[in-house]
């Protein structure tokens, strides 16, 4: 079952193992796990190895390097860039030079690593998203920020993004409608069967290895046909990361947070010990009411 807050482990700074079967939102993720050994945290050259062997890059075609945040003030002299290099933004470096930042012994670093083996081409295209909006606010308005609506959207499906996808529109439309009694409760069953979610966002992962009351993801939400449900789980995945990549290079798509619906993630049955109750879905501070017109929330179908 889920590991709770009290969690034996500290997410900081001690070295688990473990933590893929620690709750169910790691499982898209285990594949990549065997591949490194158990005794302690994974080192930058063995990630780099399975980037490398995976043919990771990003959307400029330049293959991924991950480039220690410790070192950093020194090892970029041999790659023979240019003195203003270090004045790079983390998504310019991405993107000019395939560069990845990496903090050694760090749980956000390394699963932000492992997000990028599960969906290389939706994390380059939102890199990519990134870099062209960073231009086109720079061009607009020099003095003013480069962020925006468009970079605020970006950021925050690539920190605790979910995508979920079913054939039951009426199961999307209570994500939507914050109609988290009837999805999760009054229609248990149904949600288990019919609803699938796969975690993108790899603050949320992170926060999953000491899950608390309040996680909550931001998710894009994806109508399939019944034939689609009747797939392979892994097909499903699969499919939905393309279609996932496909939507982030859409310029008319991710111009506002409000494109993505909050989900409460803990309240799917089997991800928290405590949910197996109504009183559970009752408390709204954490199950909290619609505050906007869902009119805003895309739905994509396929």
């Amino acid at each position: 079952m889920p590991k709770n807050a009290e969690s034996s482990y500290s997410i900081m700074d001690i070295w688990n193992h473990q933590f893929i079967e620690s709750h169910p939102i790691f499982e898209p993720l285990a594949g990549y796990v065997t591949q490194w050994g158990s005794e302690d945290w994974p080192r930058l050259p063995c990630l780099q190895q399975l980037l490398t062997a995976a043919g990771i890059k990003n959307a400029a075609g330049l293959p991924l390097r991950l480039i220690s945040q410790e070192l950093d003030g020194t090892n970029h002299i041999s790659h023979n860039i240019a003195h203003d290099h270090d004045m790079l933004s983390y998504e310019q470096r991405l993107y000019v030079y395939g560069e990845l930042l990496f903090r050694a012994n760090n749980w956000h670093d390394l699963l932000n690593v492992l997000t990028w083996l599960r969906f290389p081409h939706a994390k380059a295209a939102l890199n990519a998203r990134h870099y062209w909006a960073m231009i086109w606010y720079a061009e607009q308005s020099p003095a003013r920020s480069q962020r925006g609506r468009v970079r605020d959207t970006l950021t925050l499906f690539d920190e605790s993004g979910v995508v979920v996808w079913s054939a039951d529109a009426s199961l999307l439309d209570q994500i939507r409608y914050f109609q988290w009694i009837e999805l999760f409760w009054m229609h248990r069953q149904q949600t288990m069967n019919e609803l699938q979610l796969m975690a993108f966002g790899h603050a949320l992962y992170e926060k999953a290895l000491a899950p608390y009351v309040g996680m909550t993801g931001h998710s894009r939400l994806i109508q399939v046909s019944p034939a689609f449900m009747c797939l392979p789980l892994a097909r499903q995945r699969a499919q939905i990361a393309v279609v996932l990549a496909a939507q982030l290079r859409n310029q008319q798509l991710w111009r506002h947070p409000y494109e993505l619906a909050p989900l409460p993630v803990l309240g799917l049955p089997g991800w928290w010990d405590g949910n197996n109750n109504l009183h559970f879905y009752q408390d709204t501070r954490y199950f909290r009411p619609g505050r906007r017109s869902v009119a805003t929330n895309h739905l994509a179908t396929i």
